[in-house]
């Protein structure tokens, strides 16, 4: 065979099995075989076996890549409003004599804010008797 007829060996566009196509995407293996099977991506089928063109992969990547919505940092919003209502654990007991712990809604008595991470420790506790 003369060097005319045989392709020109492409080493900058490599093709990779459905394993390195995986790993080349962060993702596993069964990622990449759901792509070809829903035809998202382009793939050359030897000898009954799946290769991916790296360029096929940077293509997937490039059109699958969002930008940044914000650049900077996290706008304040200010204090935390008032609380409405505070969640309070109890301790009952049910009706077949079980203990239940149950969560209820309880209006706020005072319109001071809520301080973020402080919880409420007033009547979370079991019953004293």
């Amino acid at each position: 065979m003369s060097s005319a007829t045989q392709p020109p060996a492409n080493n900058s566009d490599p093709l990779y099995d459905v394993e390195q196509a995986g790993q080349y995407l962060g993702r596993g293996a069964r990622f990449v075989r759901r792509l070809v099977h829903e035809k998202r991506i382009t793939f050359v089928r030897m000898g009954g076996r799946i290769r991916i063109r790296r360029s096929t992969l940077d293509a997937f990547l490039a059109a699958h890549t969002r930008p940044a919505e914000r650049t900077g940092p996290p706008a304040d919003k200010g204090p935390i409003p008032p609380a409405k209502y505070v969640r309070k654990l109890t301790t009952e007991a049910a009706p077949s004599g079980r203990t239940v712990h149950a969560e209820r809604s309880e209006p706020v008595a005072s319109s001071a804010p809520v301080t973020p991470g402080k919880a409420d420790t007033e009547n979370t506790g079991p019953a004293a008797g």
